[in-house]
């Protein structure tokens, strides 16, 4: 009985955040930005996301004192903790970015304001996808006998990622938000992977904002009109991406690579020491 109470909180917390975040803190969001933002004739797109992701930033917090959640910021030692594996991505990441910014010679406003954008965006999504949604379910994956068992954890935790952003349907072009669903599936896979392989919400958060920082330049989400034959092109296209950053993923937290780096006297998962739960089973 004590397994089945624990399960039923740790589902019904993870339960209580898609719907926070979905439908609440969007409405509360909805609200606040008819009868403050729109009077004050700030662009309404991105001041509603922008506030929208505060008060889930804020909602986030809560939940997880609720929850007796601890979200993890500092990097753990260098000298016990293999780093390639977590910081490939966003070497990558901030490499686009930086090309992305150079080439098109934006002005420091429009930076900036589409960075702080990014980074609400990545913070508000990866406090509660990875700080709270992915620490439960290597609290729920914790009672479970399996080698594979982070591999389930990091799956699960990148379905729920991407369908968090089923929401976008409300806003932009249905076909673009099937890609958007279809990219964050791998995404979602990779930065909960870097969550575990890091112990720090800062390298997930960093990748996650390198990324969407040069998409919300282009305003991919409000002004794109995709045909039927630009969806079949690019859905081929992300769907490529997101099994490459699903298989990079789970080869990251095979159970024979966590072995070897053991063996090696490295910490291969901080995460797990923080939360007091075993490499193994």
């Amino acid at each position: 009985m004590r397994v089945n109470n624990k399960f039923l909180k740790y589902a019904g917390g993870i339960l209580l955040i898609l719907i926070l975040e979905t439908v609440i803190l969007s409405y509360v969001a909805l609200i606040i930005g008819k009868y403050t933002i729109i009077p004050l004739g700030l662009q309404q797109y991105i001041s509603y996301q922008f506030f929208y992701k505060v008060i889930v930033i804020i909602a986030a917090i809560i939940v997880a004192r609720i929850l007796g959640i601890t979200l993890y910021f500092k990097l753990p030692s260098r000298q016990r903790t293999p780093y390639l594996m977590f910081m490939l991505p966003l070497v990558i990441t901030a490499t686009i970015t930086t090309i992305k910014i150079v080439t098109e010679r934006q002005n420091m406003i429009d930076i900036f304001k589409n960075l702080s954008m990014a980074l609400s965006i990545s913070i508000a999504e990866d406090l509660f996808s990875w700080g709270i949604v992915l620490v439960l379910l290597l609290r729920i994956f914790s009672q479970i006998s399996s080698s594979n068992r982070f591999s389930y954890v990091i799956l699960i935790s990148g379905v729920l990622f991407a369908i968090l952003h089923l929401t976008n349907f409300l806003d932009q072009n249905a076909l673009v938000t099937i890609i958007q669903v279809i990219f964050n599936l791998g995404m979602g896979t990779l930065l909960g992977m870097t969550y575990l392989r890091s112990g720090s919400l800062l390298i997930p958060i960093l990748i996650h904002t390198t990324w969407d920082f040069p998409l919300i330049f282009n305003k991919v989400a409000i002004q794109s009109t995709m045909t039927g034959h630009q969806f079949g092109s690019a859905s081929l296209f992300m769907t490529f991406i997101c099994a490459s950053m699903i298989v990079y993923s789970l080869v990251a937290v095979n159970p024979n690579n966590i072995h070897d780096e053991l063996k090696n006297n490295l910490e291969p998962m901080p995460l797990l020491s923080r939360l007091n739960i075993a490499h193994s089973t």
